[in-house]
């Protein structure tokens, strides 16, 4: 009985290749895959490469590379199951600084995909009009009417500080 074997180096980018490969990725977090390819990106390889050698779609890659640029709370949001992983995509549209209270807001109110980016982008607008001036979280969510019925900047749970303000 022959049997054939490729013998592969621990640690090696090759070998971290396999791995995703192997049956068990299909147990990973997308915070575990952002981690893996971080490594992968790490040992020198191209998303190109790894789409190549792991049979993953380019796009499902560059997500992973994406979430590895994400505040850490948006990471943790997502690591714990309290936003997906397209609202944690679309939060990234975001200035980094104000990323942790977007993930805070779209976990308290469930935000969907579309209502994260609108967010997202109304607050990078609304810093990009206004200079360093406040940015007003709570009224950007409750004109583009992400606060549930009855609620206001005012009232209701706010998961939200006072107006953040950049240094100058």
């Amino acid at each position: 009985m022959r049997v054939d074997a490729i013998i592969v180096r621990a640690g090696t980018p090759q070998s971290d290749l396999i791995t995703l490969t192997a049956r068990v990725r299909k147990n990973f977090s997308p915070m575990e895959w952002a981690g893996a390819l971080k490594r992968l990106l790490q040992d020198g390889l191209s998303l190109a490469d790894i789409a190549r050698g792991t049979g993953l779609v380019h796009q499902r890659l560059s997500e992973w590379k994406q979430l590895l640029d994400l505040a850490p709370e948006v990471q943790a949001a997502l690591e714990q199951g309290r936003v997906s992983l397209q609202v944690a995509l679309a939060l990234g549209r975001a200035p980094l600084t104000f990323q942790p209270e977007l993930a805070r807001l779209a976990a308290q109110y469930d935000l969907t995909e579309t209502k994260a980016r609108q967010l997202a982008e109304r607050v990078r607008d609304s810093l990009a009009a206004n200079g360093r001036a406040a940015v007003d979280i709570p009224q950007i969510a409750a004109k583009l009417g992400l606060l549930p019925a009855g609620a206001t900047s005012a009232t209701g749970p706010k998961p939200w500080g006072p107006p953040l303000h950049l240094p100058p």
